[in-house]
């Protein structure tokens, strides 16, 4: 007992400038140059720093190298639809949101974070994957909520994965002229995965929505999976009327980003 407290007031008896010093030269980054290396203070701090800083240039490079890679990609397979600047608007900061089968539009704030979600790249690798019967999947959102950054991202970072599996991605904009034929002359159907993005947009769809879904429906009955991407007021609000015979994914990137 003797000896503890005499341990004790000694320890507590040190000035508290050395006591200071003692818990810098021991504490964070400094602790292993301090110990193993026995370097001065300064000298362990700036060895830490360095580490850190050269932790954060291999960051920063490794973001500009996948961002530099997902540009290629979608540059190469995609060079006629999207121009390189909506290709980098599209995936440069990218934040993956979430979907919801039901559509949250109409929702306040307690009822958004009350709404079910799931992540929409793990929504549609579920989707995509074998193990479902859904072949028809359509992604709806309001206008900028990010349906073609999701197509654009989802296809740069998946193409190769799916290629591997011994299927094949396709994108293909609605709104540009000839899209049938674009569709007609696609090979290898059943093994590819149609990416239709801005029912929307499609002339023929201005008038007749219903019907000229049902059309490109039954024009890509051959294909593996398909989806549709579409601004939400511009197909019918319901989930019970008899031309849906597929999941709809109502997707809200302003109340999902997190």
């Amino acid at each position: 007992m003797n000896t503890a407290k005499e341990s004790f007031i000694k320890t507590y008896s040190t000035p508290i400038s050395s006591r200071w010093l003692t818990y810098l030269r021991f504490s964070g980054g400094c602790c292993c140059c301090s110990t193993f290396f026995n370097l001065p203070l300064m000298t362990a701090i700036a060895i830490s720093v360095g580490i850190l800083l050269g932790v954060i240039l291999m960051i920063v490079a490794a973001w500009q190298w996948n961002q530099w890679r997902k540009e290629k990609v979608l540059e190469q397979n995609l060079p006629t639809f999207y121009p390189k600047a909506v290709i980098r608007f599209s995936t440069q900061y990218y934040l993956r949101p979430y979907c919801s089968e039901k559509d949250p539009s109409d929702l306040d704030a307690k009822g958004l974070k009350n709404h079910p979600k799931t992540k929409v790249f793990k929504t549609f690798d579920h989707y995509l994957s074998g193990d479902t019967v859904d072949r028809f999947i359509t992604l709806l959102g309001g206008s900028g909520t990010g349906k073609t950054s999701f197509v654009l991202n989802y296809f740069a970072l998946n193409q190769r994965r799916l290629r591997k599996q011994g299927r094949t991605m396709k994108v293909i904009p609605l709104g540009t002229p000839d899209v049938d034929a674009q569709i007609a002359e696609i090979e290898n159907k059943k093994l590819t995965i149609l990416f239709l993005d801005g029912f929307d947009e499609n002339v023929d769809a201005f008038k007749r929505p219903v019907e000229r879904l049902m059309e490109l429906w039954k024009q890509c009955e051959e294909f593996n999976k398909v989806i549709i991407t579409s601004r939400t007021q511009f197909l019918p609000k319901t989930r019970t009327s008899p031309h849906y015979k597929h999941p709809l994914l109502w997707s809200k990137v302003c109340q999902y980003a997190e």
